[in-house]
Formats: C-alpha cells, sequence, structure tokens
C-alpha cells in the first residue's frame, strides 16, 4: 500500500510540478485525491479477498545436507 501511495504521489509531482501539464486548483487537486483514494481502495479490497483464510498448511521436502 505504501508503494502504490508513493507511486501515486510521484506521478502527482510529475504532472503537477515537473512538467505542468495540470495548474494545481481546487478542482484538479480534489479530483487527484478522488483517484488515489479510488486506487487504494481498489487495491486493499482486492488484497482482502484474495488473501487465503482459513487453515493453511505449509509443506515442503526437507533435504539434509552432510558434510564428506
Amino acid at each position: 500500500m505504501v508503494i502504490i501511495l508513493c507511486l501515486h504521489l510521484i506521478a502527482l509531482w510529475i504532472v503537477f510540478s515537473k512538467l505542468k501539464l495540470v495548474r494545481w486548483g481546487w478542482v484538479s487537486g480534489t479530483i487527484s485525491l478522488l483517484i488515489g483514494g479510488i486506487t487504494l481502495a481498489t487495491f486493499f479490497a482486492l488484497f482482502s479477498y484474495l488473501t487465503p483464510s482459513g487453515r493453511v498448511t505449509v509443506t515442503g521436502r526437507v533435504v539434509e545436507v552432510t558434510p564428506i
């Protein structure tokens, strides 16, 4: 989630400050924050939905390594 937030903030910095494609104002700021919030909420919902729940068993083969 932190990575997604940082990527969104970097994209906002590039669009508004570095390239000056859009002028920062009340409407553009609100829209950009809503897009960021919707993106974070979508990822949070997907992470909550796709995370396995219940009994989880981890199995694996064990290989012993001994010196000769």
